[in-house]
């Protein structure tokens, strides 16, 4: 086992996604950084970010401002 990542990390899901991006396996990203880990699930599908940006972008924007104060 390597080294943790020592960043934040920001993660996100959608409720109907393929199993790979399940909610579970996103948040296994949690255990490869001594940071903080914030994660959002949201109703939607894989393609959410271009389907219906204004449900996830803001979101996205909001995480980033706070991780980089």
């Amino acid at each position: 086992e390597g080294s943790k990542l020592q960043c934040p990390i920001i993660c996100c899901a959608t409720t109907g996604d393929r199993p790979s991006n399940s909610e579970k396996n996103v948040m296994a990203w949690k255990e490869v950084t001594s940071g903080s880990f914030h994660f959002q699930l949201f109703k939607g599908g894989h393609f959410l970010y271009t389907d219906s940006p204004s449900e996830i972008m803001p979101w996205i924007g909001k995480e980033i401002v706070e991780r980089l104060k």
